[in-house]
């Protein structure tokens, strides 16, 4: 075998160096670049997360503090709500209270649920109720009635009289009750 020559050793030595270049410059250089530019989106991104974050560090106290009020708001609503499938509860309860108004409760019938799309929203039924006796009767019934908590709306009420100081009266009521959640 022949000895090379300066020229062609400096050829040969040029060519790795330039083979030695590109592969540095494909496989490790310019995945490193793409990963700078990736790091740097995510740094911009998290930076603006940071801005809005920022504002709410050391009101730990006050979030806490509005949480418990909402919470205690929500089960104050709660307990506007009728147990689920105890319904039994309410026509107990409205009959009590037309014993006690001296009213006589002749007619009651539940409606259609109305049922929200979200899971654990409360099931609103429509409601009517007829009674009759006296004008004062009825007038504390339906007074009683509608400071019940279970009561969300009286949507109509409609009066006739029946004889002499003897008054039908009928009620729509929108009631909720609870779901599972």
């Amino acid at each position: 075998m022949r000895r090379l020559t300066r020229r062609e050793s400096v050829l040969i030595t040029v060519l790795f160096i330039l083979a030695a270049v590109y592969i540095i410059t494909q496989y490790w250089y310019y995945p490193l670049l793409s990963e700078i530019k990736r790091l740097k989106a995510e740094k911009h991104q998290l930076l603006g997360k940071w801005e809005t974050i920022q504002p709410s560090l050391g009101q730990e106290e006050n979030i806490k503090q509005a949480n418990h009020g909402l919470e205690h708001d929500i089960n104050k609503l709660q307990d506007r709500l009728i147990p689920e499938n105890a319904s039994y509860l309410f026509w107990k309860e409205v009959r009590k209270l037309a014993e006690q108004s001296d009213a006589n409760l002749t007619f009651v019938q539940e409606g259609n649920d109305e049922r929200n799309s979200q899971s654990g929203s409360p099931v609103f039924k429509h409601v009517q109720l007829q009674v009759n006796g006296t004008f004062a009767s009825i007038e504390g019934f339906m007074n009683t009635l509608k400071r019940m908590p279970w009561v969300y709306a009286v949507t109509e009420g409609k009066w006739s009289r029946q004889g002499e100081g003897e008054i039908i009266a009928t009620f729509s009521l929108i009631v909720a009750t609870k779901t599972s959640s």
